[in-house]
Formats: C-alpha cells, sequence, structure tokens
C-alpha cells in the first residue's frame, strides 16, 4: 500500500467517526456531507465505484482495495439513512443497496451484517416494519461479526421491528438483551436508550405503574435525539393514565429538541403526539392543526402508514367538532381500509367505530351497522369506545337494557383498569376514559326519564376512583428523603420570598423535586381490587331520613336527582354558562370578603355582593327543588364543588356534607365512630391567631395534644395524626392547582404536602383545616377533583372541614372555637359546622367534606 493510499484511508476513516458522531447528535445533513467527503477521499463515487476505473472491467481487488472496498461498505450504510431522513428517500435505498453490492465483492461478514440491519431501519423507517424483519433476522444472525456498540444496535432495531409488528414479548427480550451487551461493554448511551425501549414494552404489555418505575426520564439523556425519542414514549405512557397536562409537556419539550436535530419523521410524531393530547384535553381545534401538519411531513417523506395514522386523529379532531357529515362517515370507512392494508389493526377500528357512531347519529334510510365485537387485550381507550358504539346501537334498537349493560360493564373495566395503579393521582387522571362512555348512560335514561337509572349511571362515573382502595406504599427511604428536603427547600424559599429575596435556583429545585416525587409514586403497584358501588337501596337505608341531592352537567345544562326514603326526582335547573359565571363571581367575592383596609362604603359593598351571588345561585339551583327540611348529602360536579354551600339561603343552619360520590359517602359514614378519641392541634407559624386558636380548641377536648411554635414540625404533626380521632390544623394553606397533591400546609420546618399523607398508616376520623385554600381542588378532565381534602378523604379520613376561599384571621378563630364547642357537646361535624355559620357574624367560607353526618 502507498504512503497516499494510507494516508487517504485513514482520513476516510476519521471522516466517517466524524459523521456517525454527528448522526447520533441528529445533526443529519452534517453527517450526510462527512460521508461524502469520506468517499470522495477514496475517490469513490456514491455508488461505491471508482472515480478513476476504466471503462473495462477492473483487474482483480489488490490487499488495499479490499481495505477500502470494506470502509466503503460502511460509509455507504451509514450513508442511506441520513439520506433518507433528509427526504431523499429514493437515494436512501439505492445507497443501501450499494453497500450491498460492495460489501457483497469480497464476502465482509463484519459489513454485511451492518448493510442488514440498515436495510431494516430504512423499511421500518419507511412504515414497513414486516419487510424489515428478515434483513434484521438475517443480521441477528451474523452479529457475532460486528463490534460490541453494533451490537447493540442490531438488538435494538430488532427490537423496533417487533414491537411495530405488535410481538411485544419479543421485542422485550431484544431491548433487554441489547441492555446486557452495553453494560458488559460500559456503553452508557445504550443502556439508557434500551432500558428506556424495555419499559416502554412493560407499558404496552399493560403494566403502567413498572414501565414508569423503569422508564428513564428525558431529563437524563445526552443528547436531543434521546430526549425527543424518550419524551414521546413516556408521554404515550402518562396519557394511557390520563395525565394530559403532564404529557403534553414533555412532548413540547421534546418536539424542541427534535427541531435542533434533522429528523424530520421524529419531529412530525411527537407532533402527532401532541395533537392525540390536544384531543384527551378536548381542544379538537389543536389537534387537528397538529395532525394535518404532521400528515403534510409524512406525505413529502412518501410515508404512506404513518400519513394514514395523522388522518386518524384528524378524523378524530373532525368528529369531534361536527364537521363532514355524510362525507365524514365514508371518510372514516376508506381510511379504516388504508390502516387494515398497513397492518394497524387496532386503529382501523378506531376509525370503524368513529364512522360507526357518525352514522348513528346521521341514519340513512338501507343503512346496516355492524355490532362491532369486544376484544380482550385491546387498549382501555378502545375497548370503552367499542362499549359505547354497542350501547348507542342497542338504544336505537330501543333496547336500553342491553344498552345499560354495555355501560355499566365498560365503566367496571376502567375500575378494573384503575386498579392497576396505587397512585391516587394516576386513579383520578384515568377516570377521563370515562367521560363519553358515562355520558351516553346519563343521556338515555334522562331523555327515557328514569331519575333512579341517571343516579346509578352518575354514581359509576364519578365513584370510579373511590372504588380503587387507597393503597399504603411500602417503606421508601428515598422518598422519605425527597419529601424531607423538599419541606427544608419549600420553607427556606418561602422566607426568601417573604423578606423581598426570591431565589430562582431554589424554585427550580423545588420544581425538580416536586417532579421526582411525583414520578416515584407513580410507580405504585395497585390493590388489583375495587369495590361494590352503593345500590339505591343501600343510599335510601344509609340516609336514614335525609336527604341525597346529586348535581351534574350533560349538554349545556345543569340538572338534578334528588333521592329520600320517599322515592327519587329529577329537574332540569339551568344553563351551565349561567351557574359558571355565577360560581366565578361568588369565588371572587369570598377572596374579597378577607381585604383589609378598604375604604368605607367598600366593605360592606363586598359583604352584599357575596351574599346576592349565593341567593342567586339558590335560586338557580337549589329552592325549586323544594328539599325536605332533613340532613343534606350533597354530589356537586367538581367544577362546583368548592362553593360555600353552607351560606346558600336553603342550606342556612342545616346539616350540610359535600362527597365525591354517594358511594364514598356511605363508606366513609361507616367508618365513623362514637368512641371518643386523641385530638390533635397544631399551630403553624407566621399566623397570628394560631397559637390562641389552638388553645381554646385544646379546651374543648379532655384528651388533646397540642403542637405549637418550633415543635410543630412536619414530622410530628404527621407522626400525632396517625391514629388519632380528630386533627385540627390552624396554619397557612396553599392550593397548587398545577400539581394538587402537592397542596400544603406549613409548618414550622415547611409544607407538609399531600403526598405526605400516603405515609400515614392509621388516618384520623376527622381532619380540620383552618386554613385558607385547602378545601379546593384541581378539575380534571372526567369531572375528577384533586387537591388536600380529596387526597385526604381517599386516604381514610371520614370528615373533612376545609376552606374553600381565603379567610379572614379573625373570622376563621372565632368560627373554629365555635365549632369545637358544639362538636365536643355531640353535634355531628356537619350540624356543628352549620350552627357555627349562622351565628357568625360575617361568612365564612368553611364546607364539610365526606361524611359530616
Amino acid at each position: 500500500m502507498t504512503v497516499t493510499a494510507e494516508h487517504a484511508l485513514e482520513r476516510a476513516q476519521e471522516l466517517h467517526r466524524l459523521g456517525v458522531a454527528a448522526g447520533d447528535e441528529g445533526q443529519l445533513a452534517r453527517a450526510a456531507d462527512l460521508f461524502r467527503q469520506a468517499l470522495t477521499a477514496l475517490r469513490l463515487d456514491r455508488n461505491g465505484e471508482p472515480l478513476d476505473a476504466p471503462p473495462a472491467a477492473p483487474p482483480a481487488a489488490a490487499p488495499h482495495d479490499r481495505d477500502r472496498d470494506r470502509l466503503a461498505a460502511r460509509i455507504l450504510t451509514s450513508m442511506a439513512l441520513p439520506a433518507y431522513e433528509l427526504g431523499r428517500v429514493q437515494a436512501g435505498l439505492d445507497t443501501i443497496e450499494a453497500a450491498e453490492r460492495v460489501a457483497s465483492r469480497a464476502k465482509f461478514s463484519e459489513v454485511r451484517v451492518l448493510v442488514l440491519v440498515q436495510h431494516g431501519v430504512l423499511l421500518m423507517r419507511a412504515g414497513r416494519p414486516g419487510e424489515a424483519l428478515p434483513y434484521l433476522d438475517s443480521a441477528v444472525r451474523l452479529v457475532r461479526f460486528a463490534a460490541p456498540i453494533e451490537q447493540c444496535k442490531i438488538m435494538m432495531n430488532r427490537g423496533d421491528a417487533h414491537h411495530l409488528v405488535g410481538h411485544i414479548r419479543a421485542a422485550r427480550a431484544d431491548f433487554s438483551r441489547a441492555v446486557e451487551l452495553a453494560r458488559e461493554h460500559g456503553l452508557v448511551e445504550f443502556e439508557f436508550r434500551n432500558t428506556h425501549n424495555a419499559a416502554y414494552m412493560d407499558y404496552l404489555a399493560g403494566d403502567l405503574p413498572k414501565a414508569l418505575q423503569l422508564m428513564p426520564t428525558p431529563a437524563a439523556a445526552t443528547s436531543d435525539y434521546a430526549r425527543g425519542v424518550v419524551g414521546m414514549d413516556r408521554s404515550k405512557v402518562l396519557l394511557s393514565a390520563g395525565l394530559v397536562t403532564e404529557a403534553d409537556e414533555i412532548l413540547q419539550q421534546a418536539c424542541a429538541a427534535l427541531e435542533r436535530t434533522d429528523l424530520v419523521q421524529l419531529l412530525a410524531e411527537a407532533e402527532l403526539a401532541r395533537a392525540e393530547t390536544a384531543l384527551l384535553a378536548d381542544r379538537p381545534a389543536l389537534a387537528r392543526e397538529l395532525s394535518v401538519r404532521a400528515a403534510g411531513r409524512f406525505l413529502r417523506r412518501r410515508n404512506p402508514r404513518w400519513t394514514a395514522l395523522a388522518q386518524l386523529v384528524t378524523l378524530q379532531s373532525d368528529a369531534a367538532t361536527g364537521l363532514g357529515g355524510v362525507r365524514l362517515v365514508r371518510r372514516a370507512e376508506r381510511l379504516a381500509a388504508e390502516l387494515d392494508e398497513h397492518g394497524l389493526l387496532d386503529q382501523a377500528r378506531l376509525a370503524r367505530l368513529i364512522g360507526t357512531e357518525l352514522a348513528l347519529a346521521r341514519p340513512r334510510a338501507g343503512d346496516v351497522v355492524e355490532l362491532p365485537r369486544t376484544r380482550r387485550g385491546e387498549p382501555i381507550t378502545l375497548r370503552l369506545r367499542v362499549r359505547r358504539v354497542r350501547a348507542l346501537l342497542a338504544f336505537g334498537a330501543h333496547d336500553a337494557i342491553r344498552g345499560r349493560r354495555e355501560i355499566r360493564t365498560g365503566l367496571d373495566e376502567l375500575s378494573d383498569y384503575q386498579a392497576g395503579f396505587g397512585s391516587f393521582d394516576l386513579q383520578t387522571a384515568s377516570a377521563a376514559h370515562g367521560v363519553d362512555l358515562a355520558s351516553a348512560g346519563v343521556s338515555e335514561a334522562l331523555a327515557a326519564g328514569r331519575p333512579t337509572t341517571v343516579l346509578q349511571f352518575l354514581e359509576r362515573a364519578r365513584a370510579i376512583s373511590s372504588r380503587v382502595p387507597s393503597v399504603l406504599p411500602p417503606e421508601d427511604k428515598t422518598t422519605a428523603d425527597l419529601l424531607s428536603r423538599l419541606r427544608w427547600l419549600a420553607g427556606t424559599a418561602e422566607e426568601q420570598e417573604a423578606a423581598g429575596r426570591p431565589d430562582e435556583a431554589l424554585r427550580r429545585h423545588r420544581t425538580q423535586l416536586e417532579r421526582e416525587i411525583q414520578s416515584r409514586s407513580w410507580t405504585l403497584a395497585g390493590p388489583r381490587r375495587v369495590q361494590a358501588v352503593a345500590s339505591i337501596q343501600t343510599l335510601q337505608t344509609s340516609l336514614d331520613g335525609g336527604t341525597l341531592l346529586a348535581i351534574f352537567a350533560l349538554h349545556g345544562r345543569v340538572h338534578a336527582v334528588v333521592l329520600t326514603d320517599r322515592g327519587c326526582r329529577m329537574q332540569s335547573l339551568a344553563d351551565l354558562d349561567h351557574v359558571d359565571v355565577l360560581s366565578r363571581r361568588i369565588n371572587a367575592d369570598m377572596d374579597a370578603l378577607t381585604l383589609t383596609g378598604l375604604p368605607d362604603p367598600l366593605p360592606q359593598s363586598v359583604r352584599q355582593a357575596f351574599v346576592n351571588g349565593v341567593r342567586a345561585l339558590d335560586d338557580l339551583l337549589i329552592a325549586p327543588l323544594g328539599l325536605p327540611d332533613t340532613p343534606v348529602v350533597l354530589l356537586p360536579p367538581a367544577r362546583l364543588a368548592a362553593l360555600p354551600w353552607g351560606h346558600l339561603p336553603a342550606f342556612r343552619g342545616r346539616a350540610l356534607t359535600v362527597s365525591p360520590s354517594a358511594s364514598t359517602w356511605v363508606a366513609a359514614r361507616r367508618r365513623l365512630s362514637p368512641a371518643r378519641g386523641r385530638t390533635v392541634a397544631v399551630a403553624g407559624p407566621g399566623l397570628a391567631r394560631a397559637d390562641g386558636e389552638v388553645t381554646a380548641v385544646a379546651g374543648a377536648w379532655a384528651d388533646c395534644q397540642t403542637l405549637t411554635g418550633a415543635a410543630a414540625t412536619g414530622r410530628a404533626f404527621l407522626a400525632a395524626m396517625d391514629g388519632a380521632k380528630l386533627v385540627h390544623v390552624a396554619a397557612h394553606g396553599r392550593h397548587q392547582r398545577d400539581s394538587p397533591l402537592f397542596s400544603s400546609i406549613r409548618l414550622a420546618d415547611g409544607p407538609v404536602v399531600g403526598y405526605d399523607l400516603d405515609h400515614v398508616r392509621r388516618p384520623p376520623e376527622q381532619v380540620v383545616l383552618s386554613a385558607c385554600e385547602l378545601g379546593q381542588a384541581t378539575v380534571r378532565p372526567g369531572d375528577e377533583a384533586l387537591g388536600l381534602t380529596r387526597a385526604l378523604l381517599h386516604s381514610g379520613t371520614s370528615t373533612v372541614v376545609a376552606g374553600v376561599a381565603k379567610v379572614s384571621d379573625g373570622g376563621a378563630a372565632a368560627l373554629m372555637i365555635d365549632y369545637h364547642r358544639r362538636l365536643s357537646g355531640g353535634a355531628s361535624a356537619a350540624s356543628a359546622l352549620a350552627d357555627a355559620l349562622t351565628a357568625a357574624p360575617e361568612p365564612v367560607p368553611f364546607v364539610c367534606f365526606g361524611a359530616g353526618w
């Protein structure tokens, strides 16, 4: 070999190495340019043929030509993928065929294995995974000839192909083997990628907690490519759990990462995932915009498989907004056939179900609609859609019994699905999947004039999360340490903010800790069992002469169902928009009531506005019902739960308790015990009234443990709660809307948050939160409310008394002292609060939640 040839070979090798590194970072244009330079250094054209070759056939290859051919085959193999990804689809396929020709000249097994795997990758990118598998199987048979890093890539790519054709077990085996190879050879990045891939297979197999436990976070990725891929897959897991906001946040970050690369295909996939997220968030216009954009990218890349997937999301968006009519039905039928051709059977099934629903809404003479079958193992969202279509078909055939049975079965399936989650966060979030199904049952029963059936379906919908028993997590030192660190960090940050010196680094660290705690909670396995829904007969017996009032919204109207021991009736009440406007006005007036230093006559004007607001709400929702003069269990929609219901004229002085569902109320009432027990009163820092209030509360009870000053730490508070009969907290409270389980009670060493409650093994029977806002909740899709009060009820506490807005120090202290005096005298929680509210000189926004009587 001449010196010139040696130098050319070394130069080409270095350019190839740089090109591979650029490709791994997603910089495909740079990679393609480096590969072209490498071929030029070898004096080869883009087909791997010599630039100066004579017209006649070349002589037998010399030794240095074998080295050149070996390197040329590797360069062409590497070059094929960037060409494809940059939109030159045919050029990519031509290049890999050229690589095969060059590799075959001297039968380079170590190169041929790479050519085979790259050919398989290109076919996968083209949406043809079934055709890719034979190439990848051949590569695996030659895997011993590949370097360790290439062996990892081979197993990873075959795992991808198995995944795309639905061979989940085989895919997980390939990804697990890739993890073993990466660990054996110290390939950290490939260990990261394949650990992620194996965890994603756990998700596809139906084990979401395990997937979230094993799946790395995008923040742990070392490249924009990895951040994009991990973000996309993690978002799918979160969406399956109903965590729409969290999924979209990760997808926005994934899109931003992929936009910094040349990976147009993956960017389009991320945009499509965002479109699916927008659909779950009830934003069909945004879903349409994103899916159309993604479809355009796929179409330009001649990828019919992914184009069809994008068109399916566009179809869903148009159906949700009522666009298209009969044309949309035909579009659904055509798209279903196309998806079938690509082997996307679940997606084809969804397209047909959408077409069926549209056809039922606009029936045409002579149309015959096939009854879809239920299938084991299909995704929960698809299964619930099947149940809904079967129910609608039954209702259309005037078979109400069969239709209602389909809806009940579907909601039971959703509860079983939720029972796989130990995290209350995931349980409430996944209720969103049942909204349309429950709505179909309520709509039919309402139209049929059957109030007991309406109440039964409302109860099944609202009791979805509460049917899953709470799970006591195992001892987890890491989570305990994270919560302790969060308490210290949040306390320090609040002190600095109060001093006018906010620290942005502390805020970011706090957010990071919260996300880590939340992610760890998602990995908790569920009990795999659900509790029965309370029957109408059980409810009537439990009411014991009282009244159950369920208020619900449907198709823009607010309705009510009233259940007593004399029967069940229902009534349409008002337009939902009107009620929403009035509710927001009342909430604003409640907060304004706490303002101090307002000049006359503003305080009196605010008070009068509040009184007028609650009177108007009463006129709309309660007065028309003519309720009997008995204690009331109120089941409002989540969006109306945090209102000062006790101040409505119809409820003044009446024992009233607000519950997420009737089944929750029945279970909580059964846990109430007449026996006396230990009382705990806690005073938080920075609240002038706290110590005096705690002293007065302690005076109302014979056995009361108090925690004040420096002794009122988070750890002491949680220990005192365990096994107590009654816990009273006078402290600053904060409802965190974007992460409701981080709503907090401020104590001496920082805040106690909702996640801390998971570690109280024997929850107190009653908790009184003499604090601002902690009766509020964040309303999620599915009409599920999540906040500190809801978390306490789910953990096993029967009764929670909490403020649903800001509270004035003086008003809260006086009310609470009066409340405990009445409670210790033998009154029920709901009666004691009702009488204390009536006696108070000013409105104080406290509500009794759970089983107040």
